[in-house]
Order: structure tokens, then C-alpha cells, then sequence
């Protein structure tokens, strides 16, 4: 079985991605990650870039032009949900995790607030779509 590599804070994107992204490029590589991405796949928490970074625009292929905003993410989610760099868990348990530790603490709040997808996100929260969910 493959093990896909993921940043801690694609964690919290893919709990509220609803099929919009920054390209179409982008977001057809979203949907098929959201379909590989069963409650029992493998993944690797990564440091740099991931499966979902290769089709963002602001990636370069080696790095993100938000590189030091999304290492901050990053960090924030590791603390929060107990993770570290390299570590090798079912999708189904990281989703879990994110869900009962950020999302449903309200502590994504405080990570995303820097994020260009906050609002959109906030407003999924605030139709109640994401607190109710179950992985």
C-alpha cells in the first residue's frame, strides 16, 4: 500500500474542502486525493511539500511562496494534535485527530486566521457542516 506524504495543516484543509481551490488544475487533484485518501491509507506527516502542494499554484515544485507562513501552519497542527515530522499513521486516525483537537476545539481559528481560504472556511464551520461530521 502506498504511504502519501501530507503537511499537518492539509489536515485541516481537506476537513473543510468543498470542491473549490485556487485552479481547476488544483482542485481535480484535491478531488482524486480526497477519494485516495480512505480512513485506512497510509500517510506521512511531511515537512515540505506534499501530494497536495504539486498542484498549487504556489508551489514551485521545490518550494511554497508561502514557505515560512506554511511551516508556521504546520508546526501549530503538530503541537495541537501531538504529531511529529516523519511520523506514519492511518489517514482515517490524523483526520480524527484534527477534527477532535482543532475543529472542534475552535483551534483552527487561531492557525488559519492567516490563511487566504480562512473566511471561506469560517463559513462552512458556521453552516455547521464540519462539527457534526463523524470520520
Amino acid at each position: 500500500m502506498e504511504c502519501y506524504k501530507l503537511r499537518p495543516h492539509h489536515g485541516i484543509c481537506f476537513q473543510f474542502y468543498r470542491g473549490k481551490g485556487y485552479s481547476k488544475e488544483f482542485t481535480d487533484n484535491m478531488d482524486a486525493l480526497n477519494k485516495l485518501l480512505t480512513t485506512k491509507q497510509l500517510i506521512q506527516i511531511q515537512s515540505g511539500l506534499d501530494s497536495v502542494c504539486r498542484k498549487c499554484p504556489n508551489s514551485d515544485g521545490t518550494a511554497c511562496s508561502t514557505q515560512e507562513k506554511v511551516e508556521w501552519l504546520d508546526q501549530k497542527v503538530m503541537e495541537g494534535c501531538g504529531l511529529k515530522p516523519g511520523q506514519v499513521l492511518m489517514y482515517g486516525e490524523f483526520s480524527t485527530l484534527v477534527l477532535e483537537k482543532l475543529i472542534r476545539t475552535g483551534k483552527w481559528n487561531e492557525i488559519c486566521r492567516c490563511c487566504s481560504w480562512y473566511s471561506y472556511c469560517k463559513e462552512i464551520e458556521e453552516q455547521d457542516e464540519i462539527t457534526q461530521m463523524s470520520i
